[in-house]
């Protein structure tokens, strides 16, 4: 059996997040703000709401099919106002994260929403690297500076895995050790600063996620401010070290029942929003 090594994965997958995560808290920042596009793509039937009722009933509708937890949803009476799925019942059945605020209607359509980053109308630039055609933006970048994996044979950690024929298995599994940076640059100190400062407080909503997605926080280091020169001026520069601890196993990739353990394929910020990030191999 042809087995891969999931670290790598695990350690993008952290880094993504950091990164999704940060573009979220800043999307709904006042002065340093995303410009978030949506895209709406109708949904089958007719729905019926009520003004002050978070309960949406359809007809000839798929709701366990068209929408999960977290999912965007706008109706036709009330254009232009997202509404998040809290659960879905069934398929004519779902509850929103908060009332419908809108005209009381039998009638309405609905559409699922999607929304996407407009990097041509941002006032931040948050990314793994920052590209030259922002260096003139104030930036974020989340960088992954090392992975660094435990081994201690008698003390590595094992698992009883069944594969798609049903042929039992174990699974080695370690501990590993993620150091990544995360750092804001501006073109002056004061900006610089203010971004700091932004970004310890969001940093509540990015440490919940990576706890209940399975990744752990050992240290945080704040780092020594310094300034570079590029493209002919100084750039300003600071930011923290996280240390981080995560747990991987030998899995088949290629098996479709494979799964990584205690990573899930999903995350939820504290605004409610599924960020619709999945395992990639």
């Amino acid at each position: 059996m042809s087995y891969s090594w999931t670290g790598a994965i695990i350690i993008k997958r952290v880094r993504d997040a950091i990164v999704l995560n940060l573009r979220r808290a800043f999307s709904y920042d006042p002065k340093y703000h995303y410009a978030v596009t949506m895209m709406l793509t109708p949904a089958v039937g007719v729905v019926s709401v009520t003004n002050g009722s978070s309960v949406v009933t359809g007809s000839g509708t798929t709701f366990t099919t068209s929408f999960v937890i977290g999912s965007i949803i706008q109706f036709s009476g009330q254009p232009g106002v997202s509404y998040y799925v809290k659960s879905v019942s069934s398929n004519t059945s779902l509850t929103l994260t908060t009332d419908y605020l809108g005209t009381t209607t039998g009638s309405s359509t609905i559409s699922r929403g999607t929304e996407s980053v407009n990097f041509d109308c941002s006032g931040i630039a948050i990314n793994d690297v920052t590209p030259e055609d922002y260096y003139s933006l104030p930036s974020i970048n989340v960088m992954t500076t090392s992975g660094e994996e435990h081994r201690f044979i008698q003390e590595d950690f094992f698992e009883a895995f069944v594969d798609g024929n049903g042929e039992m298995s174990d699974r080695r599994g370690a501990p590993l050790d993620i150091t990544v940076l995360v750092e804001a640059t501006a073109i002056d100190i004061i900006t610089r600063d203010e971004l700091v400062d932004r970004l310890y407080e969001y940093f509540k909503i990015i440490t919940d996620d990576l706890a209940n997605n399975g990744i752990g926080i050992l240290k945080t280091s704040i780092n020594t401010d310094r300034r570079e020169f590029k493209n002919d001026r100084w750039y300003y520069t600071s930011g923290v070290t996280m240390r981080l601890y995560a747990e991987w196993l030998d899995e088949n990739l290629t098996d479709p029942n494979s799964t990584v353990s205690g990573i899930k394929g999903s995350i939820t910020t504290d605004f409610g929003v599924d960020q619709g990030f999945k395992i990639k191999f």
